[in-house]
């Protein structure tokens, strides 16, 4: 991997250096995809008779654009598609999806959310706190209103993220540094039995969207520095992978205030 870094300018990973988990991931999986990209065929059908199929189109002609001629089983595995949404909120258009933009996403980074007293920090939040702070509304009126294409206009609308598609390993990133590099040890809590049902911020046709966690990356350290360990679910037991040294753990100590990155597996829809 080193001789491949070296080989690709990517200095980075040549050496020895310590470098964020997430970075790691995207280059090591970018691999992967480099090495099976080929040309495929794509098509899509069906007619638009409502706003989601109108979403889904756009969607699909992304991946087409995007994916047709350098697609690998790692944008299926891993990649989804989150779609920023403009919603009306006077009139006519009040609750009506106006537009919306699609993106793939790999690793879902998300932040930890504010305290109601913002001179402090938060201490303890769930899994789902960050995701609804990663998919919140945002109001845009006055200056920051939107600009209606169809009619010229503009409009004071609503502007918030959705998932149209989750691939089947859904990874999220905890963003525990602010930007004064101080690193917060919050405790992010997940569901006792360690599942994830995303459905509350996904607006595809998917109805499958519970995952179930099967890994954890911890980093102990501050912003510059540290110690990657990894929490791992194995024959319904969880293990602590610490360099050499592995030791079977407790199911409550899977996921720590050290957790950085977690890895979910879809569950099956049987």
């Amino acid at each position: 991997m080193q001789i491949y870094a070296r080989n690709q300018q990517n200095l980075d990973f040549a050496g020895f250096a310590q470098n964020d988990v997430s970075e790691f991931l995207t280059f090591l999986i970018d691999i992967f995809d480099k090495a099976l990209r080929r040309p495929v065929k794509m098509h899509v059908r069906g007619e638009v008779k409502n706003s989601r199929d109108k979403t889904a189109k756009s969607c699909y002609d992304m991946m087409v654009r995007m994916y047709e001629k350098n697609y690998s089983e790692m944008i299926g595995m891993f990649h989804g598609i989150q779609v920023t949404q403009i919603i009306g909120i006077e009139g006519s258009h009040e609750n009506r999806v106006l537009s919306a933009s699609p993106e793939p996403h790999f690793i879902l980074t998300i932040a930890l959310p504010q305290s109601p007293d913002r001179r402090r920090r938060i201490t303890e939040c769930s899994i789902h706190d960050c995701l609804r702070h990663y998919t919140q509304e945002e109001v845009m009126d006055g200056e920051n209103m939107w600009e209606n294409e169809e009619t010229g206009k503009h409009e004071a609308v609503k502007r918030r993220t959705r998932f149209w598609t989750l691939p089947p390993i859904l990874i999220t990133t905890i963003v525990r540094t602010d930007v004064y590099g101080r690193k917060s040890r919050a405790m992010v809590h997940v569901d006792d039995n360690h599942l994830l049902n995303m459905s509350p911020y996904v607006c595809g046709y998917d109805m499958n969207n519970m995952y179930e966690l099967y890994a954890v990356c911890n980093h102990m350290g501050g912003a510059f520095g540290g110690h990657y360990t990894a929490n791992v679910r194995m024959d319904d037991s969880w293990y602590c992978f610490n360099d050499t040294n592995v030791s079977k753990i407790a199911t409550k100590d899977a996921v720590t205030a050290n957790a950085y990155t977690l890895f979910w597996r879809k569950c099956s829809s049987t």
